[in-house]
């Protein structure tokens, strides 16, 4: 509250002073709050004043080290304080300023000054309660649509992969001998590729998104090859062969990192290689597999 009813801490050893402040502010209406020492005044400053006087002089704690307090206190930093002190001496005033004191009162205080300090001074933290508020409330906002954001970026992932698989299940569907194995298989690799990169999120995610389509080339492949019960010549070889050269042809052009690596793998992933057949002097270098499975598969060779 910074209007009529605010609650005003005094601070100060002085009876005198502090008596004499009260009998100002309590026919204005607000609540006065007295504290004798630095303690004290630490203490009921907890309660959430509104304004804070603070004299220089106090026992246990002097004034310069209770503003010290106040204003790296998470309650009290926003806090109007002034001091108040029977020297005009501009050190004694500097130091008060660097240790975060608002405004100042000379000793014996005028009534009139103490009144016209009081209202500008809860003016400013009216203007900054708001300004706290409305930061509050902002990053609220910020917060909410964040996660909305999230959860909605979450779902139409999860429908695109949805799709991904019933797409390359539509590919495959007229292969009996695969069946119901994509989403298996794409978790697979993605248990694999942890292995090579367990701590590269995204290209964990890209093989899982992207291994689904390694036989999306198999929709090309005439019905006589792909679903012959027997063992294929070679010429029937041939064609199927070709079903990796379909399925990049399909994946090319992209900008989608996913589709990318997908094309890779539509056109690699009958590759076969172990290491002991590859020169030492040879890992690392360009693999005729183009694409970026090589080089994540041969940084984890010994």
């Amino acid at each position: 509250m910074t209007g009529p009813g605010a609650k005003i801490l005094i601070a100060d050893s002085d009876e005198v002073n502090l008596r004499l402040v009260e009998a100002v502010l309590l026919p204005l209406g607000y609540q006065v709050a007295l504290a004798r020492d630095g303690d004290e005044a630490l203490s009921r400053a907890q309660e959430n004043p509104s304004l804070i006087f603070v004299s220089s002089q106090m026992p246990k704690m002097d004034g310069f080290g209770l503003i010290n307090q106040l204003k790296t206190g998470q309650t009290t930093k926003h806090t109007p304080v002034v001091v108040m002190t029977p020297s005009t001496e501009v050190e004694v005033r500097l130091t008060a300023l660097q240790q975060g004191a608002d405004d100042f009162l000379t000793k014996p205080i005028e009534k009139v000054e103490l009144q016209a300090r009081v209202h500008s001074l809860l003016r400013v933290k009216a203007y900054n309660d708001h300004v706290e508020t409305c930061q509050h409330e902002v990053e609220t906002e910020v917060t909410r649509r964040t996660e909305s954001l999230k959860q909605s970026l979450d779902k139409i992932k999860t429908a695109s992969l949805d799709t991904i698989y019933r797409l390359s299940r539509a590919a495959e569907f007229k292969d009996t001998d695969t069946g119901a194995h994509i989403e298996r298989m794409s978790h697979y690799s993605t248990a694999i590729a942890r292995k090579v990169a367990p701590n590269d999120e995204r290209f964990l995610e890209n093989i899982l998104w992207a291994s689904p389509m390694h036989d999306i080339g198999k929709i090309g492949i005439p019905d006589r090859v792909l679903q012959k019960p027997g063992k294929l010549d070679a010429d029937e070889w041939e064609i199927m062969r070709r079903h990796t050269v379909m399925g990049a042809e399909i994946l090319k052009d992209s900008d989608v990192e996913f589709i990318k690596l997908g094309e890779v793998i539509a056109l690699s992933h009958h590759e076969k290689w172990t290491a002991a057949a590859i020169p030492r002097a040879s890992r690392g270098r360009t693999h005729p597999c183009p694409g970026v499975l090589w080089p994540w598969l041969m940084s984890s060779m010994p």
